[in-house]
């Protein structure tokens, strides 16, 4: 088992995922009441790579996680859920940080916020319910949300002209 200084082990499927596509997830200001919550899309590559990332999360250990790299919502991704007509005001972190929770419980789960960053700390529950959402944006299937920590999270449709 080979570790870095730090003890690390940079053996593990944990390490080895990296991010491809485009994942885009944003709150909005406005009209809130109407879409509460957080709200995500991503491309084709973008969704296979967060299943990906799912999957690794499910062997990991407790406290290893990864971080999702951000692109703030296009006119073209706004117009799908259609807030006010994609004016609306939102909110975009720059990163995506999913942490995998000390116990396996449905009850470990917490959404963190601060300037540019998510945090959520994922047990399997949420693991199962989070690859559900993405693979029902694969098979374009949206405009649902599911409950996690308390929040809501919504799936929207990708427009290809987001990119």
């Amino acid at each position: 088992m080979s570790t870095d200084a730090h003890g690390y082990r940079w053996d593990r499927p944990i390490a080895l995922w990296r991010q491809r596509g485009t994942v885009f997830l944003w709150r909005y200001q406005d009209n809130a009441e109407n879409y509460p919550g957080w709200h995500c899309t991503a491309d084709a590559e973008g969704c296979e790579s967060l299943l990906r990332l799912f999957a690794v999360l499910r062997t990991a250990e407790p406290g290893d996680g990864r971080t999702v790299r951000l692109t703030s919502p296009t006119a073209a991704v706004l117009s799908v859920p259609n807030n006010r007509g994609g004016a609306a005001r939102w909110f975009a972190p720059a990163k995506w940080t999913l942490e995998r929770a000390s116990t396996a419980g449905p009850g470990d789960c917490r959404f963190e916020t601060d300037d540019d960053r998510l945090r959520l700390v994922v047990s399997d529950d949420t693991l199962n319910r989070l690859t559900e959402l993405v693979r029902d944006l694969v098979d374009g299937i949206d405009d649902y949300s599911i409950k996690l920590c308390g929040e809501s999270l919504w799936g929207w449709r990708f427009n290809g002209e987001a990119s």
